[in-house]
């Protein structure tokens, strides 16, 4: 599954985008996407965010803004850099 990259996007909602990543992890998503193919977008990218992203092993990008969904998911897709691409 190398040729997959899965995308999230989280704004301020850690309890949602850890439940997330945790049914992820432990329904074995993370065991077929190399971590260098998982990534996630924060809005208003704070610490916490950015502890998150390291504690599931994830790349992170992020604005201090709210850039909104589309623009959001679009620079996710830019830092894809596999021929496939899942959005979460």
């Amino acid at each position: 599954m190398s040729e997959f990259t899965i995308g999230y996007l989280s704004w301020k909602k850690h309890n949602i985008i850890k439940k997330t990543l945790d049914s992820h992890q432990e329904n074995g998503l993370f065991h077929i996407i190399p971590p260098k193919n998982r990534i996630i977008y924060f809005q208003e990218i704070s610490e916490e965010d950015r502890t998150i992203a390291n504690e599931y092993d994830l790349n992170y990008i992020g604005n201090s803004q709210n850039i909104g969904i589309l623009n959001a998911f679009i620079k996710l897709v830019e830092n894809c850099k596999t021929p496939y691409f899942i959005f979460c």
